[in-house]
């Protein structure tokens, strides 16, 4: 079981598999092992498959902290919110001095908007584990959502320097590095997570961003969507709605002061805005696609 946990915190999960294929053919009716299993098929995105295991874990040892955390995971994957916090939460009250548990939490609350939860429960972790690299990318993800890129690049190379081959601490500094306008730097980052394990959706995402952000069509909507993603929600609604209201008092005003055709660019102007950014999100989830697409590696990798 240690190894089974070595590799997949190294992200091996195709080992962390095998070493655990192997216990469950000596001991079948090992409840922590069946939730390990659970936390690899999810990684490896077989969500029915984890979610099975998960429940096979749970129905041998109710009280295994590791079960509520495989459930919880699954949970929080098919987006039932209130289930994943109620698995978390036996989780944390099992074992409170665990960083991690901590860090489960704070996911369901940054998923369901209640941010303000959220930062408490990573400077908790902070406090117990301040070396686990788990807890140092997640806050490091905390502040790239928030905008702050400095914290952000702190936390990733904290991560990095305890664990230079963390899939996880790559990505949040490939992101920090693009944010930054530093895309090449971007792309090496994604090109190394992606050797640690070629199928994870963190750095084929991060990829897919590098393509979009060089993209000369795809790049003003990539920037956009940072910004109105580092805003929230509801600045980001406040930010819509005050450019259609700036445009439409404009249309307003201009209507009888200037020739009717300038009125009519910057109606055209505006509906071109609004079906830019209805087709860029599409784009992109096309250029994902592409990037999650079977992946085969050369002989010589």
């Amino acid at each position: 079981m240690a190894r089974a946990a070595e590799e997949y915190d190294r992200g091996n999960v195709d080992n962390a598999v095998d070493v655990l294929r192997h216990i469950l053919s000596v001991d079948p009716d090992l409840g922590d092992a069946h939730a390990m299993l659970s936390l690899c098929l999810l990684r490896l995105h077989r969500l029915h498959a984890a979610e099975v295991e998960a429940g096979l874990a749970l129905s041998l040892d109710p009280s295994s902290v590791i079960s509520h955390r495989a459930m919880g995971a699954v949970m929080l994957a098919r987006r039932k919110f209130k289930e994943a916090e109620e698995h978390y939460r036996m989780v944390l009250e099992a074992e409170p001095e665990e960083a991690l548990s901590h860090v489960a939490l704070s996911e369901v609350y940054d998923l369901t908007g209640q941010k303000d939860k959220v930062l408490p429960l990573l400077d908790k972790a902070l406090e117990l584990d301040p070396e686990n690299p788990g807890v140092l990318v997640a806050t490091g993800d905390y502040y790239l959502d928030k905008g702050d890129l400095d914290l952000a690049e702190r936390y990733a190379r904290e991560a990095l320097t305890i664990f230079a081959q963390n899939q996880d601490a790559l990505v949040l500094m490939g992101y920090v590095l693009l944010r930054r306008g530093r895309t090449e730097e971007a792309r090496e980052h994604a090109i190394w997570a992606l050797r640690v394990n070629p199928a994870a959706r963190r750095p084929l995402r991060l990829m897919a961003s590098v393509k979009a952000r060089s993209n000369p069509f795809l790049g003003l909507w990539w920037r956009w969507s940072v910004w109105m993603g580092s805003l929230g929600q509801s600045k980001a609604i406040m930010v819509l709605i005050g450019a259609y209201a700036a445009y439409r008092v404009l249309t307003i005003v201009l209507r009888g002061t200037i020739p009717d055709p300038y009125v009519n660019a910057i109606q055209f102007a505006w509906l071109g805005i609004v079906v830019y950014t209805w087709v860029g999100p599409g784009l992109f989830r096309r250029m994902l696609a592409k990037e999650l697409s079977k992946v085969s590696l050369r002989k010589d990798f």
